[in-house]
């Protein structure tokens, strides 16, 4: 599946962080675009952040958070009306691929 994500590494460090920090927003890209094409690949069957997580990439809650409202944004996916419980038992956005 192709996909564009417009990524800005400028935005991803502020002026004032040390350059280490400039260094690892530019190195980021790769390790964004893997992220996606796994969520992306995952989403086959729709599922929650921490099913996605845990189940299926091998990637923290917080990461797939942060990139399913990434692909959101550029119109990949959608959340649906469904919820799941998760491990702590509230109820989650079940996420699928737009069509």
């Amino acid at each position: 599946m192709q996909y564009k994500i417009d990524f800005e590494p400028h935005k991803l460090a502020r002026n004032t962080d040390p350059d280490t920090s400039h260094d690892a927003a530019k190195s980021s890209k790769s390790l964004r675009e893997n992220h996606f094409a796994l969520i992306l690949q995952a989403l086959v069957i729709p599922g929650t952040a921490e099913q996605i997580g845990y189940a299926i990439t091998s990637m923290t809650y917080a990461a797939v958070s942060r990139r399913l409202k990434e692909l959101e944004g550029a119109g990949l996916i959608r959340r649906t009306e469904e919820r799941r419980p998760t491990t702590s038992g509230r109820q989650a956005i079940v996420w699928e691929l737009k069509e």
